[in-house]
């Protein structure tokens, strides 16, 4: 029997989770996957700061829990700061019984704005400056990808996710 399992894109904005998110949820389908993106549930949906407590942690919590009861694959992808976000993380690595990669997508500060600049609604270099987390990781659980534009980051990542899809039964 398949097991689900949970996939964590964290890192800066600007440092390609998004694409990488939807990467993923369009190779194993939306039928099988359920993705979960911060900004739209903390920003677009909820209207609220990114700060301990904020009501976008429980909604998150609830919707990984969903994730887990009715998909194959559940993903995460934000800038999920480790002070704000650590406790609902480790309850997520608990709730899928450690069936989980964490990736931490680590780009310069330069690189973030460049890359931010080329999206359809940029920010300006003094935002993207105070949300700026340097190498926030989260714990032993992390595998720190450096992502540049020219190479094979997203291969590395979509071959372990299926690694731990077979290992899990898919």
């Amino acid at each position: 029997m398949s097991k689900p399992v949970l996939i964590v894109l964290r890192g800066n904005s600007g440092c390609g989770k998004t694409y990488l998110a939807k990467k993923i949820q369009n190779y194993y389908g939306t039928k099988n996957s359920f993705l979960i993106q911060q900004d739209i549930i903390r920003r677009n949906i909820l209207h609220a700061d990114d700060h301990v407590g904020n009501p976008s942690i429980k909604l998150m919590a609830k919707m990984l829990e969903f994730g887990r009861q009715n998909y194959h694959i559940t993903i995460l992808e934000g800038i999920l700061r480790k002070d704000v976000y650590s406790e609902m993380l480790m309850k997520a690595i608990n709730e899928f019984d450690g069936n989980v990669l964490f990736f931490y997508l680590d780009i310069s500060f330069e690189q973030t704005v460049k890359n931010n600049s080329k999206k359809k609604v940029s920010f300006t270099p003094e935002q993207l400056r105070s949300w700026w987390r340097e190498k926030d990781y989260f714990s032993k659980h992390d595998i720190i990808v450096r992502k540049n534009h020219n190479d094979d980051t997203d291969q590395i990542i979509l071959k372990k996710v299926a690694k731990l899809m077979i290992d899990n039964g898919y």
